[in-house]
């Protein structure tokens, strides 16, 4: 069975740091030069990007067709975003977690606002302790539908071709995990634990201050899915989840 060509897209979020490896608020001074160095070369500012936290950027790739391709555009990118950091005395750092103790200055935006309400404010800081990797796999246009998950018109074929990303996705997050370079410490302990996931995710017994501790279906892994039935059910658990989440948050 043949679905053709689909295309995968990665997002790496750096800490950033002075030329001491001091924590840096920085980020808009950093991510303005890289956007202005790519445009130059004829690449996409747009692949340069704010995260929660004023010391964190994210550095993208446009969608590739191939892991070669993928793998050039990111490295092309993480370069250039390298250069323009020692242009202004700055340097990515590439760990997951920063091992000291951090007090994030966090964005002022409505989204980064709404989060905080609802998972709780010192929950939220979290986020702007932990920097993390997503992996993006396309399916078939159409094929998702956001009132109802799945479309009513999709194939057969494109609902398989969509149970199967996702659950090619949920069996590569301990990869990426080992491979997105985590950290031994966070804030200052050695804790023995994979301390991004157990931050961010939350765990009731591991992290009960995590992010999403008290909201397990909205940022835990989910398992995976033996149809797009399941699928859907899923997704739209994590919905009310969250949507619960905002409504008790007001």
């Amino acid at each position: 069975m043949s679905f053709g060509v689909r295309r995968v897209g990665l997002e790496q979020e750096f800490f950033l740091v002075d030329e001491a490896g001091v924590l840096s608020d920085r980020a808009d001074d950093l991510l303005a030069l890289c956007r202005e160095r790519a445009e130059d070369a004829g690449g996409k500012g747009s692949n340069f990007l704010p995260e929660c936290a004023r010391h964190m950027v994210e550095v993208n790739t446009s969608p590739a067709r191939s892991l070669g391709e993928l793998s050039e555009e990111y490295v092309g990118n993480l370069g250039l975003a390298i250069g323009a950091g020692r242009e202004l005395g700055l340097r990515l750092y590439p760990l997951a977690t920063y091992p000291l103790r951090v007090e994030p200055s966090m964005r002022d935006e409505r989204r980064y606002e709404i989060q905080a309400r609802a998972v709780g404010r010192e929950r939220f800081l979290h986020a702007g302790r932990c920097a993390g990797v997503h992996l993006h796999l396309e399916v078939e246009p159409e094929t998702v539908e956001g009132t109802v998950g799945v479309a009513y018109g999709s194939t057969p074929e494109a609902r398989e071709e969509l149970l199967n990303a996702y659950n090619l996705g949920i069996s590569l997050d301990a990869a990426l995990l080992a491979l997105s370079r985590s950290c031994p410490f966070y804030e200052g302990l050695g804790t023995g634990l994979a301390n991004r996931t157990c931050f961010y995710r939350g765990d009731g017994v591991l992290a009960p201050a995590g992010v999403y501790a008290l909201l397990e279906p909205v940022g835990g892994l989910r398992p995976y899915a033996g149809s797009t039935e399941e699928l859907v059910a899923q997704q739209f658990d994590r919905l009310h989840a969250w949507l619960g989440a905002l409504e008790g948050a007001g």
